[in-house]
């Protein structure tokens, strides 16, 4: 008999720099290497589904947050964060590896936390 197959979470459309946040925008697919390394990963077992990447209605979210990502960086509000593999250890993986990310992805993740948490208290 074949093996099962294994299904994954579709990855959601990227926003794309230009494109207006409507229901009619065209957005982007491009994507860095990195960036969809760790795509792919959100959708495994070793996903952190608590402060990590999600995906909600075809959109990518961190908290309340809607995000997107250009090339490898993660954009949040008007913020654009450097794409870095160790950014992308912290926002994706339940248990990051450490030495896989520096201290300035570590403030950086800790400044998307901050934003969403912020944003959330807006409602």
């Amino acid at each position: 008999s074949l093996p099962l197959a294994m299904n994954y979470a579709r990855i959601p459309r990227i926003l794309d720099r230009d494109s207006e946040e409507t229901e009619d925008s065209e957005e982007s697919e491009n994507i860095g290497s990195v960036a969809a390394k760790y795509l792919r990963k959100f959708a495994t077992k070793d996903a952190d589904k608590t402060y990590g990447i999600y995906d909600k209605n075809g959109q990518f979210y961190i908290g309340d947050t809607r995000i997107g990502v250009i090339d490898e960086n993660i954009i949040v509000g008007e913020k654009e964060y450097k794409g870095t593999p160790g950014l992308w250890e912290l926002v994706v993986m339940k248990a990051p590896k450490d030495g896989d990310y520096t201290q300035d992805d570590y403030n950086n993740y800790a400044e998307i936390l901050i934003y969403q948490r912020i944003e959330k208290g807006k409602e």
